[in-house]
């Protein structure tokens, strides 16, 4: 089956996920770390791009990375090839290190900007690993000037936010929680309503069965990338499985 293209971002802006290969651990100590971080960033910055926020984990890393150039397979393969050859060279390891291609998820407002900078620097937490503000290996230490490896560029969200203190405030404010990206959970019942609304905007799911052929099909492509299912298009939109999986197939 052929790869499907990536939806390219009207905004600029991605959030990149790589995972290890079969869950395998990435970084066995923290040079391991520094050593992606900087290949991380001079792939990304040697592109045109700029990395927004960031965050490594035991087996997969988080970045949002603004794309002006167009270049965002390139630069992500470059770096992650980089790190693999580094890390087999440093352990022993044959094979991949990462995991089949890498997800992106094409970011469309401000608004949903902000939201996966909250869930990208919320990933220790979740983990029950620790706060936010007391994990090391995220880029929530450079938009509060505790952080002295500087590759992000903080401008954006802090210029969005009223400074740093209005970051903090939107870190952990329970109004600014919700997010509803593909990230490996499934989207509830419950939330499906919301998670259109974040993705479609002022468009409503019952107007995507009215819609031409290919504006039906990028609708619908939008919905699926954030993870939800067939049954939950369905229901959304009022149109039948097998339509769905043919138009999207077109496309």
């Amino acid at each position: 089956m052929s790869r499907g293209q990536r939806e390219i971002s009207p905004t600029g802006y991605y959030h990149v996920t790589l995972r290890g290969n079969g869950r395998q651990i990435l970084f066995e100590d923290d040079a391991d770390r520094k050593r992606f971080l900087l290949l991380m960033a001079e792939s990304i910055h040697g592109a045109g791009g700029r990395i927004i926020v960031w965050c490594l984990m035991s087996n997969h890393v988080h970045v949002v990375i603004d794309d002006p150039q167009v270049r965002l397979s390139d630069m992500v393969h470059d770096f992650a090839g980089a790190y693999a050859r580094c890390f087999n060279a440093k352990t022993g390891h044959t094979g991949s290190v990462f995991q089949g291609r890498f997800h992106s998820v094409a970011i469309a407002s401000e608004r949903q900007l902000l939201q996966t900078a909250r869930y990208v620097h919320d990933n220790p937490v979740r983990a029950g690993i620790a706060d936010a503000d007391e994990y090391e290996w995220s880029s929530f230490g450079e938009y509060v000037g505790k952080k002295q490896l500087l590759i992000s560029d903080v401008s954006v969200l802090l210029e969005m936010l009223g400074g740093a203190e209005g970051f903090l405030e939107f870190s952990y404010s329970d109004a600014h929680a919700v997010n509803y990206l593909r990230c490996g959970k499934r989207i509830s019942d419950a939330d499906v309503q919301a998670a259109a609304k974040e993705i479609l905007g002022d468009i409503s799911p019952l107007e995507i069965k009215s819609m031409p052929q290919v504006k039906r099909a990028e609708a619908l492509a939008k919905l699926r990338s954030i993870g939800l299912s067939w049954r939950q298009l369905e229901m959304l939109t009022g149109i039948g499985v097998s339509s769905i999986r043919r138009a999207l197939s077109k496309r």
